[in-house]
């Protein structure tokens, strides 16, 4: 899979979660059309430490790929495309995430 690939996985997820937990009402392609939406930590869409864990959990699940620690704890990279860059970079260890 592709950064983008991954990103649109994260983007539903995350969409999904938000609509549990009664927060914004983003669809996947908002979250993806929008680059600042991307780009914004995921504490800042309103989830919380064990919100984020369990959405990582999920995507691992469905990915069978384990995130590495610094995209859950580096707010710089707790983000739709920090996750997808990670969740690439993982799946294809030493290919550039596209």
């Amino acid at each position: 899979m592709r950064s983008d690939d991954f990103g649109a996985l994260v983007a539903e997820q995350l969409a999904a979660m938000l609509d549990e937990l009664g927060g914004p009402a983003l669809s996947p392609a908002e979250i993806l059309g929008d680059e600042r939406t991307r780009n914004r930590d995921l504490t800042e869409l309103g989830l919380g430490s064990l919100d984020w864990m369990r959405l990582a959990v999920r995507i691992g699940n469905e990915t069978g790929l384990e995130l590495p620690q610094s995209a859950l704890v580096d707010q710089g990279s707790r983000t739709v495309a920090g996750w997808a860059r990670a969740l690439a970079a993982v799946a294809e260890p030493g290919a550039p995430a596209r």
